[in-house]
């Protein structure tokens, strides 16, 4: 029997994405290509007692991006957090989740 891998402990899962592109006509207004971009998606989820925490976020290489600096809000930059939250049933009647959806 095969050891299991490492990330398996971690409930890491996740996918590649590449997409490129280029324009078939020139624009003086714009570059040639309109797309050159590399994206890694990470997710986890783990629950620890009644507690499950979970966040979902991507790192990207944007070769058109003047900027790499992560802004959360816009979602630019090399990393991009798509979720990430704290959930909890502290009570039958209550359910608590906080975080970023």
């Amino acid at each position: 029997m095969e050891p299991e891998p490492w990330w398996d402990d971690l409930g890491l899962r996740g996918f590649v994405d590449v997409r490129a592109g280029s324009r078939l006509r020139a624009d003086p207004g714009e570059r040639t290509p309109s797309l050159g971009e590399l994206r890694l998606r990470l997710e986890a989820e783990r629950q620890l007692g009644g507690v499950t925490f979970a966040g979902k976020g991507d790192f990207v290489f944007d070769g058109l991006e003047s900027s790499w600096a992560p802004d959360l809000e816009t979602g630019r930059g090399f990393f991009d957090l798509r979720t990430g939250y704290v959930a909890s049933s502290p009570l039958p009647w209550l359910d608590l989740k906080l975080g970023r959806q």
